[in-house]
C-alpha cells in the first residue's frame, strides 16, 4: 500500500480534501513530470474518504492500494497501444476486402 502525508484543507459528506506533497518515491520515478495520479506540480489536492473524522488543518496519512496505480498506468500507457494495433489490423482486413490501399484504412483515413 502506498502512503502519503498531507494536511486536511476541508471536509464534507464523509470525505476530506487533503493537500499532499510528492514524496521521495515520486522524485525517483521517471514519469513524475507526466504523472496524472498526483498532477504535474509539487503539491496536490486529493479527495479521500474520511473514516477517522479528521478536521481542517489536521495532519493525516492517506493510503491507496498499489494495484490502483498499476491499473491507472495500464489504462494510460498500455491500452492505447493495444487499440492502435487492433485498429491497424482491422484496417488491413478491410483494405483487402474493399481493394483499397491498406495504409489508408490502417491510418483511419
Amino acid at each position: 500500500m502506498a502512503k502519503e502525508e498531507g494536511i486536511v484543507l476541508r471536509t464534507g459528506a464523509g470525505t476530506a480534501w487533503v493537500k499532499t506533497t510528492k514524496s521521495d518515491a515520486c522524485d525517483s520515478c521517471e514519469a513524475k513530470d507526466a504523472c496524472s495520479m498526483l498532477g504535474g506540480g509539487k503539491d496536490s489536492e486529493i479527495e479521500a474518504i474520511n473514516k477517522i473524522g479528521a478536521e481542517a488543518d489536521d495532519m493525516v496519512v492517506i493510503g491507496f492500494e498499489s494495484s490502483s496505480l498499476f491499473k491507472a498506468s495500464f489504462l494510460l500507457y498500455i491500452l492505447p497501444i493495444v487499440f492502435m494495433i487492433a485498429g491497424a489490423l482491422t484496417g488491413q482486413k478491410f483494405s483487402l476486402k474493399y481493394g483499397v490501399d491498406e495504409t489508408l484504412f490502417s491510418a483511419g483515413a
